[in-house]
Parts: structure tokens; sequence; C-alpha cells
């Protein structure tokens, strides 16, 4: 290719991109819409503050539960390991059928 044509795709290609996001950017400005319950939870809130009330707040005085010093907290206890290890013995009974069936095989 010649240096003309790489200049004519490189401007074609340019001005193209440039179409192909301002028509992205317009179509996106004009299909967005707000539903009318979220307009009105953003609306901004009234400046207007009772400052004696928030004065009288300022003014308390801080409660401390009773329980919350008297008591110390539970230690939390974990459980202990036991060793003892208990096996029940039950006799099995075989009948003469399967006393034949079974077969002992001794390991070389």
């Amino acid at each position: 290719m010649k240096g003309k044509e790489l200049l004519l795709i490189a401007i074609s290609s340019f001005f193209l991109t440039v179409i192909w996001i301002s028509s992205n950017v317009y179509h996106a400005y004009a299909t967005s819409t707000i539903d009318s319950l979220l307009k009105i939870q953003t609306l901004p809130i009234a400046p207007n503050f009772d400052m004696a009330t928030i004065e009288k707040l300022k003014k308390r005085s801080a409660i401390v539960p009773s329980t919350s010093s008297s008591l110390a907290p539970t230690p939390e206890l974990s459980p202990t390991p036991t060793t003892e290890i208990t096996i029940e013995e039950t006799p099995i009974t075989l009948s003469e059928d399967e006393v034949a069936t079974l077969s002992i095989t001794q390991a070389p």
C-alpha cells in the first residue's frame, strides 16, 4: 500500500469511530429514564434543622446500663477430651450352613 492509501484508511477510521461514539452517547442520553419512585427517593433534604432539639440532645448525659459494669464476661468452656473407650462384645451365632460357607485363609 502506498502512503496516500494508508492516510485515507486512517482518516476514514477516525471519522467512523467518532461517529460511532457520538451516536452511542446520544442513544444513551435519549433513552435513559428514571422511575418516578426513584425521583422521589433522590429529592434533596431540606436544610431546616431544629437547633434547639440538637442542643438538648448534646446536653443529655450518657446512660450506662447497670448490668454492664457489675457482670464479668462469661468464659467459654471448651470440651474436655476423654481417653476412656468402651467396647461391647456381642456374641455372634451362626447356623451350620453359614459356618460351612466361611473359610479361613492363611496368609503366606
